[in-house]
């Protein structure tokens, strides 16, 4: 896991807002995994270990937290707690990888990461219905 570790690690410079493209940290890791794909399917589906799924849930949550730090010192806050959101989001990457690792990978890890680039972002929604709700008329 100590290259999972490595492949995620985030330098100031790498940290962008661009969700027209996934973000290179997220390519790395699910390129990460996909060449490990053997050993990470092991650790998640069995349950027998754990404590190693546990410690990658660990690494997946210091990787949020790391990029909470950097939305943070950008001046941008958050309309949750963001311990709630660092879970919230630690274990939805977490089970977004087991997904695919469970499904064989059926897509590239390129675009897992603008999947998850863009639910980070955005969300899933193309708009936000409630936003739209709030700007128009009552009757």
């Amino acid at each position: 896991m100590s290259e999972l570790i490595h492949s995620i690690a985030m330098t100031p410079e790498e940290f962008n807002y661009e969700i027209d493209e996934p973000h290179p940290i997220l390519v790395r890791l699910f390129e990460q995994i996909a060449i490990h794909a053997s050993f990470y399917r092991t650790i998640m589906m069995e349950d027998k270990l754990q404590h190693l799924t546990r410690r990658m849930t660990k690494i997946m949550e210091q990787f949020i937290t790391s990029g909470v730090s950097q939305i943070q010192a950008d001046g941008i806050g958050f309309v949750v707690s963001t311990d709630i959101a660092i879970r919230y989001f630690t274990m939805a990457y977490m089970g977004v990888i087991g997904w695919w690792l469970e499904n064989h990978m059926p897509y590239t890890p390129r675009h897992m990461a603008m999947q998850l680039t863009r639910m980070s972002s955005r969300g899933p929604l193309d708009r936000d219905p409630y936003l739209e709700k709030q700007s128009s008329p009552r009757p």
